[in-house]
């Protein structure tokens, strides 16, 4: 991923990470974020590094087709196409923490639920 994306996304687990594809000759091919999961996370049997890649919808079989064609030879790598399975809700603005306190039982604070991180949560 590291390779494909403009930021460095194999950092810290549980982090959001804003990035870019680019072709080739350097024009933009996709705008997505990447998170790599922390362990042991709901989308791998393995105790292996997993990341969910966020792109649009009208995008994401072109972002799948670039994961797979970035698979080095001697890689071992699974892209998985989750979205049928998966809904995305994007809550923003001033009041965004108040909102999402009133909706669960889970800590939503700067302190336990920092900018750009990912937690699962109950709402």
């Amino acid at each position: 991923l590291d390779r494909l994306a403009t930021a460095r996304v194999d950092g810290d687990a549980g982090v959001i990470t804003y990035t870019q594809f680019l072709s080739e000759r350097g024009r933009l091919e996709a705008d997505l974020t990447i998170t790599k999961l922390p362990l042991p996370n709901p989308f791998a049997s393995s105790r292996q590094p997993s990341f969910l890649v966020v792109a649009t919808d009208t995008a994401h079989r072109h972002v799948e087709s670039m994961l797979n064609r970035g698979i080095g030879e001697r890689e071992l790598a699974v892209v998985t196409d989750v979205s049928g399975g998966l809904a995305q809700i994007n809550l923003q603005g001033p009041r965004a923490r108040s909102v999402l306190g009133a909706l669960t039982g889970a800590d939503v604070s700067d302190g336990a639920f920092p900018f750009r991180a990912a937690r699962q949560i109950d709402i």
